[in-house]
């Protein structure tokens, strides 16, 4: 259902850089992954964070 219901124009493997996804936290691990957002920049109609 999520597949058929992006915009025509979105890849649905993200090749063009429309989403990313990241698991910090799950009952699968033994703890959360830590994490600090870093700087956040848009360049070229894409926005990117930096996670350290």
């Amino acid at each position: 259902m999520l597949l058929n219901a992006l915009p025509a124009k979105v890849g649905p493997c993200g090749e063009n850089g429309e989403f990313h996804a990241f698991v910090y936290q799950s009952p699968n691990f033994t703890k959360p992954i830590s994490l600090k957002q870093g700087k956040t920049v848009e360049r070229d109609d894409f926005v990117f964070t930096d996670w350290l």
